[in-house]
């Protein structure tokens, strides 16, 4: 880890300020997941750990658990494999090799989670020489004014509701068993210290419009029974 990374659960720092605050990301050498993440040897309830986002192809993450919905912006390299649908191969797509050559990998944006609290801090995973070379390859080629700043994204936190935090814990759970995301700091809790959290799994959490629908998943099969039966 870097030098002014959280060396263990108890050196987190979950205030607002994460100037001081960064993470290792080894890149393409650590494919996600991994051990980290699947031990889970400490309660869900106090669990404090570190994840990056970290798509395959590059893509963003959608966290719906988030309140308002949470976009992140993953780990970006030229080097990464993409799967051929035709015949199963799996080889670096030419286009994106060369595209992306000379901007190296990109750390993404992580979430620190603390469970004894259910705070969350979403910050940026890119260090101040990340941002440089970012700004350097986007003006370069024409696609920000040389004027721009290119900036990380703003820290920010949340306090989360029982129930909406141990939702997140699951889809936090999930992302990394796709290898969408990868663990970079502490342990992730297994899915059966998560169902042991206090709280209910929530239906829709990402959901923003008005709807009939129930709060909780465990209502679910009920409510689609009574709807069978009155329509």
């Amino acid at each position: 880890m870097a030098d002014d990374a959280p060396k263990n659960n108890d050196d987190f720092d979950f205030g607002e300020n994460d100037e001081n605050t960064t993470v290792t990301d080894k890149g393409d050498s650590d494919k996600g997941g991994g051990n980290k993440g699947r031990k889970g040897r400490r309660s869900a309830q106090s669990a404090q750990f570190v994840i990056m986002a970290d798509h395959p192809r590059n893509s963003d993450l959608l966290i719906q658990s988030v309140p308002g919905r949470l976009r992140l912006r993953s780990t970006i390299s030229g080097t990464k494999p993409a799967t051929n649908m035709k015949t199963g191969a799996i080889s670096v797509p030419q286009d994106q090799a060369a595209a992306m050559a000379t901007l190296q990998h990109i750390p993404g944006m992580c979430i620190a989670v603390d469970g004894s609290t259910n705070e969350i801090r979403i910050f940026d995973g890119m260090k101040p020489d990340d941002v440089r070379r970012v700004g350097v390859w986007l003006k370069n080629r024409g696609l920000v004014s040389k004027e721009s700043e290119v900036r990380p994204v703003p820290t920010r936190s949340e306090k989360l509701d029982d129930d909406r935090f141990k939702t997140l814990m699951r889809e936090l759970h999930n992302l990394n068993e796709m290898h969408h995301i990868k663990v970079v700091e502490g342990e992730m809790p297994d899915m059966r210290q998560i169902e042991k959290m206090d709280g209910e799994f929530l239906l829709n959490p990402g959901s923003t419009v008005a709807n009939t629908q129930p709060r909780y998943e465990k209502d679910f099969s009920a409510w689609v029974q009574k709807l069978n039966q009155t329509s």
